[in-house]
């Protein structure tokens, strides 16, 4: 009798758990914690299971395995059955229909809801309504809150909590915990956690997580892009495309911006090229006025191009006569604004900086500097200045990050003084100037400068020219202090640059021949050098992975940063006066030594190749695969065809010399037969050669 009492005691007990049980499981994601709340219940139906069995109820048939339920139904009273129509767990139905059939029905109904809450939830998910701004129906209102609550072990903490904590794992560690469950699934494939991991990346940075979709597939085409790009670099896998140089003029300054490829020739035109689209424009000059040369009783000053600089918005060109044109890259050939002549000497600095509205142009000829600001089709001088000693060079500093500045800073260089000025775009004159470099008889020969960080440097030698005395000194443009001070070159620096490097490095090449890399957080000496060069080194660029060099022998050099040796080079027969790559381009420009080349025949306005200079550039990124079956690979021998070795391609440009050679093969092979066949005497054999020899 107690027996049976304790039964019924653990009947009530366990149905008052189960009717507790069915509304917590709502909570829960939709991840599939159904079926594990099921085998928890399970196994603690398994531990009563003896006292089940040891007195079963009178009108209740248990089978041998009760996590195995019957096929068609719900055998409970012998001969009766309770239709079901969808499957359920052996002690579910006995525990419920041994106490009370209509508890039975009860739970039926809420484990059926429940499975249908559940099956909309993972619905929900699958499809990304979490992240619809719309108003919700109750349906999916109730199914945004169950995904809300993210089970993490053996607590459940809210998405924004666990959002926060995945937002410092990287692809890699997200990809691992999409794998776990279905609702860390869905959490680790959170738009915005891609979004911020495409924007690590480099691209799309403009853009914001709701105006894309699918930021997953995204991220994993930019990576598949940036391993593709890596293995073309390291095995030099690339079209090669040339610049086709402009009828009578030879090549005299280059310059690339982006996409945008600007060439000077000395016949005074500029051509733009853009690469990704294919386009060509041949500007014109403003003038072409002779001048007389004051030095010679007779001759004039040859006019040509001397710098050129390009971005976005607008292209300029400096000319040997002192005057500067500015062209639209979007209207017309004709300059669009013009900076007359001004100061004393050549040229011997033009850079462009640009914002939203307008371009600013900075020209230095001679001791004075002009800045002039071009906006739309007109433009106006915003300022002029003038410095004890000639400008040597002039760096615009620029930025970038995703929100380039807005202030333009200029970096000065003269002869042994560095001069930082800060420029306002709704004043008339400079913000703030001020001097970072002053060394006495040591002339400045490199200069370069980043913002982000806000680093300035400038490579200089003193006079006495002792190999400790060549140098680097990096200044800190917010604190305007010396930073560090960096040696290593046996001879004078002829070229640095910052602005492209990793933050805290820079590279620079000098007369010894040389590539330094420097860390200005380590050590003032190199904490990598390149040894490879025959030559001066003329220009440098380096990123995260290689570097890449050029010299005045006309040698391009490709290193590996991280083994520090030499991929691969190429080679013309002309200097390299300008070398700058990005991901997928690298652009080598190669510049005669003499500019103004006569052909030997008045008539003749062309120049031969090997005087033009060249402007070559290498896309990484072209597919060089074959597209289809090659022709060759889908003949067959059914019906052969003959070959046309067309004999005229050895002598292309005589057609008599090319009949006399097809006659003489014929007639050789015709007397070889001959001779095969008669067995000629050794007298035949040489009236034979000579024949053939008097045939050609």
């Amino acid at each position: 009798m107690n027996s049976q009492k304790d039964l019924d005691d653990f009947r009530n007990r366990w149905l008052e758990e189960l009717k507790h049980q069915i509304p917590v499981g709502e909570q829960h994601s939709a991840s599939g914690e159904l079926k594990d709340c099921a085998n928890d219940e399970l196994e603690s139906v398994d531990s009563c299971k003896e006292d089940v069995i040891s007195k079963p109820h009178e009108n209740c048939q248990i089978t041998d395995n009760p996590r195995i339920p019957p096929l068609h139904g719900n055998y409970c009273e012998t001969g009766s059955t309770v239709p079901d129509a969808t499957p359920q767990y052996f002690p579910f139905r006995v525990l419920s229909k041994v106490s009370n059939p209509e508890s039975w029905e009860e739970v039926q109904r809420a484990r059926k809801r429940f499975a249908s809450d559940k099956c909309s939830a993972v619905t929900s998910v699958k499809k990304g309504n979490y992240f619809a701004e719309s108003s919700h129906t109750p349906a999916q209102q109730r199914n945004s809150n169950e995904i809300n609550e993210i089970p993490f072990f053996d607590i459940s903490i809210p998405r924004e909590l666990a959002i926060k904590i995945f937002w410092h794992l990287d692809a890699t560690d997200l990809c691992h915990c999409a794998q776990v469950s279905k609702s860390w699934r869905s959490l680790a494939e959170d738009e915005l956690l891609w979004c911020r991991l495409c924007h690590q990346l480099g691209f799309e940075q403009e853009k914001v997580t709701v105006e894309c979709a699918d930021w997953k597939r995204r991220v994993q085409h930019y990576t598949i892009l940036n391993r593709t790009l890596d293995h073309n670099w390291k095995n030099r896998t690339g079209k090669l495309h040339s610049l086709q140089h402009v009828k009578g003029g030879v090549l005299c300054a280059a310059s690339s911006f982006k996409s945008f490829l600007v060439a000077g020739y000395s016949n005074c035109q500029t051509k733009l090229w853009d690469v990704y689209s294919g386009e060509t424009c041949i500007f014109q000059p403003s003038s072409t006025a002779l001048i007389l040369d004051e030095n010679t009783e007779e001759g004039t000053i040859t006019n040509e191009v001397q710098h050129v600089a390009a971005c976005s918005k607008v292209t300029a060109a400096s000319y040997s006569h002192n005057f500067v044109d500015v062209w639209s890259n979007e209207e017309g050939t004709s300059p669009i604004y013009t900076v007359s002549q001004f100061g004393t000497g050549l040229v011997s600095a033009l850079k462009l900086w640009e914002n939203n509205c307008s371009v600013f142009t900075a020209v230095a000829c001679g001791s004075t500097l002009q800045v002039h600001v071009v906006e739309h089709s007109y433009g106006h001088l915003k300022e002029h200045m003038d410095f004890e000693l000639n400008v040597k060079d002039l760096v615009w500093l620029q930025s970038h990050s995703a929100s380039p500045s807005l202030t333009p800073i200029i970096a000065v260089a003269t002869v042994n003084t560095v001069s930082i000025g800060k420029f306002s775009t709704d004043t008339e004159h400079l913000a703030d100037w001020f001097e970072i470099h002053n060394i006495v008889d040591a002339p400045i020969t490199c200069l370069d400068a980043r913002l982000d960080p806000s680093h300035v440097a400038v490579g200089f030698s003193f006079y006495s020219f002792p190999s400790e005395l060549i140098k680097v000194n990096v200044y800190d443009l917010t604190t305007q202090q010396l930073v560090t001070t960096l040696s290593g070159h046996t001879s004078v620096l002829s070229c640095i640059n910052v602005v492209d490097s990793p933050p805290f490095q820079l590279v620079s090449g000098s007369r010894d021949r040389k590539v330094r890399v420097y860390d200005t957080r380590i050590d003032q000496s190199a904490m990598m050098t390149l040894i490879g060069h025959s030559s001066t080194v003329t220009c440098v660029q380096m990123d995260n992975v290689k570097v890449v060099s050029g010299d005045e022998g006309g040698f391009v050099c490709v290193w590996d940063q991280r083994m520090a040796s030499k991929l691969w080079e190429m080679h013309d027969r002309h200097p390299v006066s300008y070398c700058h790559f990005d991901e997928r381009l690298l652009v080598v420009a190669h510049e005669p030594v003499v500019k103004q080349q006569q052909s030997k025949y008045d008539y003749d306005t062309g120049l031969h190749q090997r005087h033009r200079g060249s402007f070559h550039v290498y896309d990484f990124l072209t597919d060089q695969t074959t597209k289809g079956v090659p022709d060759i690979c889908l003949s067959t021998y059914d019906e052969p065809q003959g070959y046309n070795y067309n004999i005229c391609l050895t002598v292309p440009y005589d057609q008599a010399s090319t009949r006399k050679l097809l006659c003489a093969t014929l007639t050789y092979s015709w007397c070889q037969v001959t001779f095969d066949l008669n067995r000629p005497s050794e007298h035949d054999d040489q009236n034979f050669q000579m024949t053939a020899a008097l045939s050609v």
